[in-house]
């Protein structure tokens, strides 16, 4: 995978998302191509370009030395992009950036759904004050592949989980069509791995995305948060939603 090196004016912004201060996207793009992504929309672009031509900010660890000096609060790897996807093989940015945020001892947390995470455990095993998040819509590979064409397969994403020996979540968003099928055994699964907690989400449909999309996507809320609320307590498993 090919990116576009960009230089950037900042490293970090300031973050509308609850409890969280600053967001820190080491790229602009991501190759993971999921359909459901708000992100093209959120920034305005074309998705097939957000997809196609990601952009690698090469000077956000050069200039989030400097930042991180006057910043108080908490640091968000990946609200708009994926902080793992293939480029940062190559550019290593997340990594860097995470070094910098241990030595000046930031809280952050991370949100990914690649076991490209791995590579990186010597620093976010050995740190207290970082959480890590998964997406992970579906234990299915036929029916990942319908909903992030490019994205590691479930398995891979399962292991990178049962690495990490931090605070760590899975968010199972958005909800596809046959969750209800999968959500007992998805639960189990991530509760032997002891994930500390789940969040649900639902599809959240932007103007400009194919009418479509919707029909993907579980509709109703109240029986999903029925079910997800009993095998809560029957897995042993902390669940959240966000809708």
């Amino acid at each position: 995978m090919d990116c576009t090196e960009i230089i950037v004016k900042r490293a970090l912004t300031k973050s509308g998302l609850e409890n969280v201060n600053y967001a820190l996207n080491p790229y602009i793009g991501c190759s993971h191509r999921c359909i459901y992504c708000y992100s093209p929309y959120v920034l305005r672009m074309d998705p097939r370009d957000f997809w196609s031509n990601v952009k690698a900010k090469i000077n956000v660890p050069f200039l989030l030395q400097g930042e991180i000096k006057k910043i108080k609060g908490n640091v968000f790897i990946g609200s708009v992009t994926d902080p793992y996807q293939p480029c940062e093989k190559k550019y290593e940015i997340t990594r860097k950036s995470i070094k910098l945020l241990i030595n000046k001892k930031i809280y952050f947390s991370i949100l990914t759904k690649s076991d490209l995470i791995l590579r990186d455990l010597d620093l976010i095993n050995n740190y207290k004050n970082v959480e890590v998040g998964f997406t992970l819509n579906t234990l299915d590979e036929n029916s990942k592949i319908k909903l992030e064409i490019n994205s590691p397969p479930p398995e891979k994403i399962l292991y990178a989980i049962s690495k990490i020996r931090v605070k760590k979540y899975v968010m199972i968003a958005p909800l596809y069509l046959n969750i209800d099928k999968e959500l007992d055994v998805m639960l189990e699964t991530l509760s032997k791995m002891n994930v500390d907690y789940v969040l649900l989400d639902k599809f959240r449909f932007r103007e400009g995305m194919p009418e479509n999309l919707k029909e993907y996507f579980f509709k109703d809320e109240n029986k999903i948060k029925d079910l997800a609320r009993r095998l809560s307590a029957e897995k042993n498993i902390k669940v959240y939603f966000s809708f």
